[in-house]
């Protein structure tokens, strides 16, 4: 049974990180709200930071997730009128058991033979390398909970030099984070025994050689970064939270495409009353085969949650799956594995205990599923964050992390009515599109990309099925200027054009940005305009933020953090 998790990430700092939030927010907080009516002597808003994650375990029935009393705050908010990121999207049915027993596989650390060894996990998945920047899924995706972003530790340390490993870590990456994926932007040629890279494609970090899973006379090597770097050839990416990912798979393409176009509409015909934002445009990026539109990724470049998992499963972990069933590598020497490693398995060759195991739960169907259909699955149901009041703590007693809905205002640990009452202007200046009593409130134009609401379609899955939800994202892509352009292209999608990002869950979030390059909000919405005459769709909302109070600066800050 594959059922151990790789908790190693964030051990030893997510306890101080959280305390250190907490101080943080709570000085940043008692001075906000002191002096929201001072604005000719405040000079700039200031970000309120990460809201903390809480260090209380969620177990469901008897099997406890390993680890989460000191890594992972499992179900976000804890008020059970709301839905919360970091769970399964309904915990009382057969997709509890479906998103746990996924998890297990989601969480497992990948060795080269299977074998775990040292201080790995008890089982292993087959099949990691011979080249990777990763040893599973969740050292990547696990901040604030389970199928986050980057975590404040950077597991790509550990993973460097795991069992023997020999790689020298790049100089893009640091301990306290992002974790880092690199691309080059021009072709790079085979350098040693490493694989050459095509323009655009993922130049893996690591590599097996000196391991002690890996097969005799491996010798393989890491790209030249140093080279790349020097010749400005190197684009960064991190990675995407998967939160909510099965509403967002669920939208008809025709309710995408209305919204896109009623953006525009509002962009060109601004409503009464609000900041003009003209120049909001966008476009989908499509799948060539029937011209759906794909969602996933960065730049929207893949169409299904189980292409996007196949996918990261080869390029990030070198696991080669039914979907991508050739390794990436030219080390022949380094690849000691049957391909492809992540196969569908045949009923026959299950052993009879597995198949009689655990009777009655959903366990049984995920150990006869291939991996990339078990982070299918986990991403599916995997639920979506909640908002919550950017002033929400940790309760001392429990180390749980509390999330205050907008209407607590009573109680212990309530919100402040002036917290409250600045999450709800920040709101109306970032916008609505849901029509309001007269029209939609545009505000300063952010909700023009950052769609508020949809609803998906119908669903097999009752909490997916017609659901309306809040993702702050039109899935589109929009031209975000030289100032963010990677050089990448992708599809239908440009160097300077991107997946609007949902921000959904910015307000634990630690990195933003495609390539992780700031923590701080308001350095992060002066980057959606930089350069002289830049080009960027966002640069007229941007001069709309610029404009207001720095009070009115903070209340969309503050909202922000509240997602």
């Amino acid at each position: 049974m594959r059922k151990s998790l790789d908790i190693s990430v964030n051990q030893g700092s997510s306890v101080s990180l959280v305390s250190k939030m907490s101080l943080r927010r709570f000085v940043i907080a008692v001075a906000l709200l002191a002096g929201m009516a001072m604005d000719a002597v405040a000079q700039a808003p200031v970000d309120p930071g990460p809201r903390p994650i809480g260090t209380f375990g969620f177990t469901s029935g008897n099997r406890k997730i390993p680890g989460s009393a000191t890594v992972f705050d499992l179900q976000q908010p804890h008020d059970p009128s709301l839905n919360g990121a970091g769970g399964p999207l309904n915990s009382s049915n057969l997709q509890a058991a479906m998103w746990f027993s996924a998890l297990g596989i989601f969480g497992t650390v990948a060795t080269v033979n299977g074998t775990a060894t040292g201080s790995g996990p008890v089982t292993s998945i087959t099949g990691l390398g011979p080249a990777f920047n990763g040893e599973s899924c969740l050292q990547c995706h696990a901040f604030p909970t389970i199928g986050g972003s980057s975590p404040p530790s950077n597991p790509q340390f550990r993973a460097a030099t795991n069992l023997g490993g020999r790689n020298t870590i790049p100089s893009f990456l640091s301990p306290t984070g992002p974790v880092r994926e690199a691309r080059f932007i021009n072709a790079v040629p085979a350098f040693g025994e490493a694989a050459a890279v095509p323009a655009g494609a993922v130049a893996p970090l690591f590599v097996i050689a000196g391991r002690s899973d890996a097969p005799p006379g491996c010798t393989i090597n890491q790209p030249d970064f140093p080279t790349q770097i020097a010749a400005n050839n190197v684009s960064f990416r991190i990675p995407i939270p998967l939160y909510g990912e099965g509403y967002v798979e669920n939208v008809p393409d025709a309710v995408l495409q209305a919204n896109l176009a009623n953006e525009i509409n509002l962009s060109a015909h601004p409503p009464s009353g609000v900041m003009p934002t003209p120049g909001i445009l966008g476009s989908f990026n499509t799948n060539p085969n029937d011209n759906t539109i794909s969602r996933f990724g960065w730049k929207a470049q893949n169409k299904s949650l189980l292409l996007f998992a196949a996918e990261a499963y080869n390029v990030e972990m070198g696991v080669t799956n039914d979907l991508f069933p050739n390794e990436r590598s030219t080390g022949i020497d380094c690849i000691p594995n049957t391909t492809p490693e992540d196969v569908m398995p045949l009923l026959n060759n299950i052993p009879a205990a597995t198949l009689t195991s655990n009777p009655g739960t959903n366990e049984i169907s995920s150990e006869v599923s291939t991996d990339i259909q078990n982070f299918l699955v986990f991403m599916r149901i995997n639920a979506a964050p909640g908002q919550c009041a950017f002033n929400s703590g940790v309760v001392s007693s429990t180390g749980q992390a509390q999330c205050l809905s907008l209407t607590s205002t009573t109680g212990t640990n309530a919100n402040t009515a002036a917290a409250v009452a600045s999450i709800q202007d920040g709101k109306a200046l970032f916008g609505s599109i849901v029509p309001a009593p007269t029209a939609p409130n545009t505000g300063i134009g952010c909700v023009l990309c950052h769609t508020d609401s949809l609803t998906t379609g119908p669903s097999s899955f009752g909490s997916l099925n017609n659901a309306t939800f809040h993702p702050y994202s039109d899935f589109a892509l929009h031209n975000m200027g030289s100032g963010l352009s990677d050089g990448i292209t992708q599809g239908a999608a440009g160097p300077s054009q991107f997946r609007t990002a949902p921000l959904w869950g910015i307000g634990q979030r630690l990195f933003f940005l495609h390539d992780g390059r700031t923590s701080d909000l308001n350095a992060a919405i002066q980057a959606h305009c930089t350069g002289t005459g830049s080009t960027s769709e966002a640069c007229n909302a941007v001069k709309n933020y610029n404009s207001l109070k720095v009070s009115q600066q903070q209340d969309i800050l503050n909202f922000l953090r509240s997602l």
